[in-house]
C-alpha cells in the first residue's frame, strides 16, 4: 500500500472544510485532534471522507469515542510521505 499525505485537522477551528476536502486524495489519511468531542460531531467528521482512513486523537474523551493514542498518532506520521496540517 502507498502511504501518501496524512492531513492534520484541529476539528474545531476548519473554516474552508469543503476546500481542505478536495485535496485528500485516494491514498491520503485524516487526523482529526481536538480537546473534546461529542458523538454528533465525530460522525460528521466521520462521513467528510468516506473512502479514507480517519482517525482521532481527543484529549477529554468524555464519550468514548474510538480515537487512536498520542504514540499512534506519531507512528501514523511516519508512515505517510507527507503530512499537510489543515488551520
Amino acid at each position: 500500500m502507498n502511504f501518501e499525505t496524512l492531513h492534520l485537522c484541529n476539528a474545531k477551528h476548519q473554516k474552508d472544510k469543503d476546500e481542505y476536502i478536495q485535496l485528500i486524495k485516494e491514498d491520503d489519511a485524516v487526523v482529526y485532534y481536538s480537546e473534546n468531542m461529542n458523538n454528533t460531531q465525530y460522525n460528521i467528521l466521520k462521513k467528510l471522507c468516506p473512502n479514507n482512513p480517519i482517525y482521532f486523537v481527543i484529549d477529554n474523551n468524555n464519550h468514548k469515542l474510538d480515537t487512536i493514542t498520542y504514540k499512534e498518532w506519531l507512528n501514523l506520521v511516519n508512515l505517510y510521505k507527507k503530512t499537510f496540517t489543515w488551520k
